[in-house]
């Protein structure tokens, strides 16, 4: 099994003929299928890391555009704002989340693994939102090519 892979990874490299790619992943198939009948093969040639580094985490990203006197009408509701954010962050559910500068006139949230309702929910309940402060935000689906976290 361990050649036929090799014969993939080489083929590849080599730029071969699309015959021989065929015949690799036909290869490759056939281990997969006997994988699936044997528990054995199983356990060897599946592991726990391995399936979990299949799920493809998804991003959504939620931008909020301020009223133009924010500096001045935020402290009242700051704190509250903040511990949101932060409580999502807890969850594992916003990535990151910081205000725009040089103007302050929005805000970034970038969710990860959240629907597009649990974020509505969330924009719902933000004190900022609720007195006016947010008078217009959008939701974005995200996809990431590069990170380091």
């Amino acid at each position: 099994k361990r050649k036929n892979m090799l014969c993939l990874a080489t083929s590849f490299r080599a730029g071969s003929t699309v015959i021989r790619h065929s015949h690799a992943v036909r290869t490759l198939r056939q281990t997969y299928f006997h994988a699936q009948t044997s528990p054995r093969s199983v356990t060897r040639s599946f592991s726990p890391r391995t399936m979990a580094s299949a799920q493809v985490p998804t991003y959504h990203v939620l931008q909020y555009s301020y009223v133009p006197d924010i500096l001045e009408k935020r402290d009242p509701y700051r704190a509250e704002h903040l511990q949101g954010a932060k409580d999502m962050a807890a969850a594992s559910k916003i990535v990151m989340a910081g205000a725009l500068t040089d103007p302050v006139d929005g805000a970034i949230f970038v969710f990860k693994n959240v629907t597009k309702d649990e974020i509505e929910a969330f924009v719902r309940k933000d004190p900022y939102v609720i007195n006016g402060l947010v008078p217009k935000y959008q939701i974005r689906p995200y996809m990431v090519v590069a990170d380091s976290l």
